[in-house]
């Protein structure tokens, strides 16, 4: 406690000491600190917050089941969007078309190009999860309307991301069952015309009963393949990026704070180094 009252009574006495120089360090931090406040560039931060579904909400193989499916999303499926958001195919997809490289004001031709690319992409880049269990991706660029455009590309290629192993697996399997259910009616259609001309009712009755449920399951390859072949989205979208009306960074006033701090710490420092080296305290 002694040592703690013999402190401050040492630095208000330094402060009034060196009171006219703390006050030119004061007024000349904070001229420092408004210029740097209006020369480190402005970036704005577009978000977009979406949902995903389940994947049972838009798997076609779910769609006659009779079950009860969810709409959103469990843990597995949130954690695979939320993996394909912070994958490298994204960011370089970003980096590609929107020449990143360019506007960032790096040098192509440096062999770390890709490295300093991808870091300083990823420092304009975030996908979080909100209070609500949504997705947030956030993207920081100078310009606003391009930070909002940017953040919806995103957004729409992770959904065509994760819909596309779908259509990869499911399509291929539904046309050849299509295929195979064209032959089994064929083939049906053959015994029935011979049933016919034989006059075998019963036998009759069986064919029509086995057509009837052929064309049932012939019908539903189709609709599950109208379903896979028209546009459908694997997320919820609750808010779609739009260009901010203000800057996310630089914090003006925290600068000029932080700087005003910063030199009067380093002042007083220099001092206390100096009375300690003439032994005018103990260290």
């Amino acid at each position: 406690m002694e040592n703690s009252s013999t402190s401050l009574f040492y630095l208000v006495n330094l402060f009034l000491k060196h009171k006219r120089v703390y006050l030119l360090v004061f007024i000349v931090s904070v001229i420092l600190g408004v210029a740097l406040a209006f020369i480190l560039p402005v970036k704005y931060k577009a978000e977009s917050t979406f949902y995903p579904l389940s994947s049972q909400a838009y798997d076609p193989r779910y769609l006659f089941s009779g079950d009860p499916v969810s709409l959103y999303a469990g843990n597995d499926d949130a954690d695979r969007i939320h993996g394909i958001a912070e994958s490298a195919e994204i960011k370089w997809y970003v980096i590609n078309k929107y020449d990143l490289g360019t506007r960032y004001k790096l040098d192509k031709e440096d062999k770390l190009f890709s490295y300093y690319v991808i870091e300083k992409f990823t420092e304009n880049y975030s996908v979080t999860e909100t209070d609500f269990n949504a997705l947030r991706i956030s993207v920081l660029d100078a310009n606003p309307d391009t930070a909002a455009i940017i953040v919806n590309d995103i957004v729409r290629v992770v959904d065509s991301l994760n819909r596309q192993p779908l259509l990869d697996a499911c399509l291929p399997m539904l046309e050849k069952y299509q295929v195979d259910i064209i032959k089994t009616m064929a083939t049906q259609d053959s015994l029935y015309e011979r049933l016919l001309r034989a006059g075998s009712n019963l036998d009759l009755e069986a064919i029509t009963m086995e057509k009837m449920r052929t064309k049932y399951e012939y019908q539903g390859v189709l609709t599950r393949m109208a379903c896979l072949r028209k546009p459908f989205s694997t997320l919820n979208v609750i808010e779609r990026g739009s260009a901010p009306k203000k800057r996310s960074s630089p914090v003006r006033w925290l600068v000029v704070v932080l700087v005003v701090a910063g030199s009067i710490a380093v002042y007083t420092s220099v001092i206390i180094f100096m009375d300690q080296s003439k032994g005018k305290i103990n260290v």
